[in-house]
């Protein structure tokens, strides 16, 4: 039973707190002249300095990344941000031209929360790798069944009567599940 409330206590709202708050005070930190740019130079130009910016400041403190890195990095992030409203980079870089929808602000607000979304799957990820341990089947079933009983984040999709099934090929769908929940009820990945 210990070993569950270590785990859940690693997976609590102030512990997502921690990771989180280096990541917006950085994003807050960061100083737009203005929302719009004058052409794709310049948003090409602003995206990578703000990914090279975080990067130094939350990822990798004080490691660089070449400008081609961060311009690709920048491009991923909203690409696949961006894919759900059935936007994309270029619709990004159009907003920006324009000044709408929140125009650069956005876009970096954006990213930032792809880089803070991305640092809660990996501390979450590193909890369930050093609590469930990968060769003890009995061990593993038993802190799966208390982590789906014990866990006071919804759990979409996941089958509580049936907790043995997520200890062995479908653990990724117990964490996504978890992780898909902390979205949903932490007020770090709520957007003003």
């Amino acid at each position: 039973m210990e070993a569950i409330r270590s785990m859940l206590s690693e997976l609590d709202e102030p512990e997502i707190v921690r990771i989180t708050l280096p990541h917006d005070e950085a994003r807050n930190r960061y100083r737009l002249r203005s929302i719009k740019v004058s052409g794709y130079e310049e948003f090409r130009g602003i995206t990578a300095d703000y990914v090279q910016y975080h990067h130094t400041m939350c990822i990798a403190p004080g490691g660089r990344l070449t400008r081609d890195e961060a311009e690709a990095r920048a491009e991923d992030v909203l690409n696949r941000e961006l894919r759900r409203e059935g936007g994309d980079a270029t619709s990004a870089y159009r907003a920006c031209l324009e000044g709408r929808d929140g125009g650069l602000k956005r876009v970096l607000d954006l990213i930032c929360d792809s880089f803070k979304a991305q640092a809660v799957d990996y501390h979450t990820r590193g909890v369930f790798r050093r609590y469930i341990p990968k060769h003890d089947w009995g061990r593993r079933k038993e802190i799966v069944s208390q982590f789906i009983s014990y866990c006071r984040v919804p759990l979409p999709g996941i089958d509580a009567s049936d907790p043995g099934r997520y200890a062995g090929d479908h653990l990724e769908e117990l964490i996504q599940a978890f992780l898909n929940g902390i979205r949903q009820v932490s007020g770090v990945f709520r957007k003003l």
